[in-house]
């Protein structure tokens, strides 16, 4: 009896910490998920690199979806042209991985090399990929969950769906302004807020508790970049440095070389979103309320209006207001034609022909920590050493109620022309203990803002697998099944 007992006993026990490893999860969308850990998943392929950097191995994703080079790339001697520009023969100029940071390394192709691909049309189009081979999941076999991030948001059809809820299957989607509706109440969101999501999603697939050592020096490199950008933006704002967003060049010329643009709005881009609110000064646009881009191009976008001096914005907001731009954030889907000697010589603009400038991957696609250091890095050192070159005398907008990560700037942003003035905030992840380790104080004590908080964070409904809970789902084991015990 006693060793029939013993063995319900270790039953029981292993019961528990399978239990313990579950965790429930509630998406963007506000469904309600119930996940074992070790669940197979489906995803868009930068959001296995992004699972990846929080410590997924190759065998627990069943398949892919989405390009898995970024697109204007050129790597493996392909180039898309979706800017419908020729400032070169980009397809036969060698790949260099340095122009595009946001392309997966090759450790991390490896690690997609060993996932099916189910997008095998257009995965390595080095362009925005949106077919799916469902069929091929249909004969496959569907996994236990299937992931949408914000970017893959277009591909989530209703063919998609139906087929995926006749399988059985739950969608867990991961939302920001960028992937949803134009019209929809969806608070715009920094990259970090983004990222914590992920590794919330992350911690109901995996353990916890290892993915938080996975993630450790990942977020000591983060704070560290984070400290340095900090400095460089009080650098450039100390020096009345301003810098511009966009998608440029972008279609044909008009008749004195102005170009197309899609000027990008800080406080709707994740990324921009980040850099804005360590002390960035990003010149806002001129697009209607809620909207990401401002258009520099003809009514039927095939010509370009944006001289390269005197820049002015579209007067939709209002009147007319000129742009101040020192330097430019240029999206990295046109990185080829933007760094082009041919483009400087075409449109000989202040900053273009200075060379101040730097990438940003637009909506990052790839959240994680590793990633958004990996941003900081690359645009300290050229916005540390920006000059001022329009003279024109400008001020900065303060920051409404809540701060630049609060709800009121990200929800209306700022007039056309207006910036960010130097209150940078200090993320919850990075103590003063990291930053003194990586000895990159800044020259101006940041702001003690918190960050922005999202509701759907709440712990109240949503168990993270947290060491507290697993002693509540074990008390409560323990409860029920006491009897066994005596």
């Amino acid at each position: 009896m006693m060793q029939f007992k013993g063995i319900i006993h270790t039953a029981v026990l292993a019961g528990m910490v399978i239990f313990a490893r579950g965790a429930d999860f509630v998406d963007d969308e506000g469904q309600y998920h119930s996940i074992s850990s070790g669940s197979s998943i489906m995803c868009g392929a930068m959001d296995a690199v992004t699972l990846l950097h929080f410590g997924m191995e190759s065998s627990q994703i069943k398949g892919t979806f989405g390009e898995r080079s970024s697109s204007g790339s050129n790597y493996g001697g392909i180039y898309a042209d979706g800017n419908l520009v020729d400032h070169g023969d980009h397809s036969n100029v060698a790949y260099n991985p340095e122009h595009f940071p946001a392309d997966p390394d090759e450790a991390e192709r490896a690690f997609l090399n060993l996932i099916p691909d189910y997008s095998p049309t257009c995965s390595s189009s080095n362009y925005y990929c949106t077919k799916i081979d469902i069929d091929g999941i249909n004969a496959a076999g569907w996994p236990d969950f299937i992931i949408f991030g914000s970017f893959y948001s277009n591909l989530l059809t209703e063919d998609f769906r139906g087929n995926a809820t006749a399988a059985g299957k739950s969608i867990i989607e991961l939302t920001t302004a960028y992937g949803s509706s134009v019209d929809a109440e969806v608070l715009p969101r920094g990259m970090i807020e983004i990222t914590e999501r992920w590794e919330e999603l992350a911690g109901t697939f995996l353990d916890p508790e290892d993915v938080a050592k996975t993630v450790e020096a990942d977020k000591e490199s983060f704070c560290a970049a984070a400290e340095k950008f900090r400095k460089a933006t009080a650098i450039a704002q100390a020096r009345g440095v301003r810098a511009m967003s966009g998608y440029l060049p972008y279609t044909a010329a008009g008749e004195n070389g102005e170009i197309g643009a899609f000027l990008a709005s800080p406080e709707r881009d994740t990324v921009l979103a980040m850099l804005e609110e360590l002390g960035m000064p990003i010149l806002h646009n001129d697009a209607e309320t809620n909207r990401p881009y401002e258009y520099q191009v003809n009514a039927d976008f095939s010509k370009g209006t944006m001289p390269y001096e005197n820049i002015m914005s579209a007067g939709v907001i209002g009147d007319p207001v000129p742009y101040y731009i020192d330097f430019w954030l240029y999206d990295d889907r046109v990185t080829l034609d933007f760094l082009s000697d041919a483009f400087a010589q075409a449109w000989p603009n202040k900053a273009v022909v200075n060379k101040q400038y730097a990438y940003f991957p637009a909506n990052s696609r790839v959240f994680s920590y590793r990633h958004a250091a990996e941003i900081l890095t690359v645009i300290s050192d050229p916005l540390m050493k920006a000059i001022k070159l329009e003279t024109a005398v400008t001020e900065c907008t303060p920051a409404a109620a809540g701060g630049y990560n609060g709800t009121a700037h990200r929800s209306s942003g700022m007039l056309p022309g207006q910036y960010a003035c130097y209150t940078p905030i200090t993320y919850d992840i990075c103590t003063k203990d990291i930053i003194d380790e990586k000895d990159t104080s800044p020259s101006t004590a940041p702001s003690t803002t918190p960050v922005n908080t999202d509701s759907s964070k709440s712990t109240s409904s949503t168990f993270l697998g947290t060491s507290g809970q697993e002693v509540t789902i074990l008390a409560s084991f323990f409860t029920v099944f006491g009897f066994m015990f005596v």
